[in-house]
């Protein structure tokens, strides 16, 4: 229902649980989602030898999904809490892709002066 600019959301009636339920599953699909992203980052840490506690992002990530907190039960079935998983399940991917490229770009670093070091001591 629009009233004036603004868009109003209600749930009610037939459906209204169903709909209700599907934003849960919804959301807690996508808490587990962002979960599993922004793990693979520190699991790929771990295995390589790795620090593991700079990623203080993706713990955020994680902390602020509405598949934690935010209700399906109110007004709008659960449609804020679609919206709002999505979202922060991008950012949780993007957070994601960006530890693995600065990790990809730390390890070609150290190889990089890995292999310089031994070309040079070789040469002697």
């Amino acid at each position: 229902m629009a009233l004036g600019s603004q868009l109003l959301i209600a749930c009610s009636g037939p459906g209204a649980m169903q709909a209700i339920v599907r934003a849960e599953r919804v959301g807690w699909a996508l808490l587990v989602l962002s979960l599993l992203l922004v793990a693979a980052p520190q699991l790929r840490a771990l295995m390589r030898g790795h620090a593991v506690g700079r990623s203080v992002w993706a713990l955020l990530v994680v902390l602020i999904h509405p598949g934690w907190w935010l209700s399906a039960r109110g007004g709008d079935c659960g449609a804020m809490r679609m919206l709002g998983s999505i979202g922060m399940t991008v950012v949780a991917a993007l957070v994601c892709s960006a530890l693995l490229w600065r990790s990809a770009r730390q390890s070609a670093a150290v190889a990089s002066q890995d292999g310089g070091s031994s070309a040079s001591d070789s040469g002697d």
